[in-house]
């Protein structure tokens, strides 16, 4: 992911004209590549559910093989049972969207894969100690 992110900072920076080669560019591009992942991530756990995180952790469970839809819808119906009063006025669609906007999962013929961005957030979660116990 890191070289990924590193690669289109090095693109943006040969598009605008400027040397993104040296030893200095390079070291600073990985800098701002770390420094844009983990801004990212803040701002995923600031606004990330706990039922999503736990979603993720599901289909991180799975791999490759992720869930079906009926699996995920079940999961958002238990979450709108849960949650009545916060979730009445909600769709499937719209609680799947910032997980799907925000890249931490994509949808392949009706089944939900987590992305390696999605991979990486937990990892980021475990190992800075953040909490799952999100709200909602």
């Amino acid at each position: 992911m890191l070289r990924e992110v590193e690669g289109r900072i090095k693109a943006d920076l040969e598009d605008r004209g400027l040397e993104a080669e040296g030893d200095t560019a390079k070291v600073l591009v990985k800098h701002l590549a770390a420094t844009k992942i983990l801004l990212e991530f803040e701002q995923i756990h600031n606004l990330i559910f706990g039922t999503q995180i736990f979603l993720l952790k599901k289909l991180n469970e799975v791999g490759g093989q992720g869930k079906n839809r009926e699996y995920v819808i079940a999961h958002f119906e238990q979450v709108k049972e849960l949650f009545k009063s916060n979730f009445v006025q909600w769709s499937f669609d719209q609680y799947m969207a910032f997980l799907l906007t925000r890249l931490l999962v994509t949808v392949d013929r009706d089944t939900y894969h987590i992305t390696n961005l999605g991979v990486e957030y937990l990892t980021w979660m475990a190992r800075t100690g953040r909490s799952e116990n999100q709200p909602l």
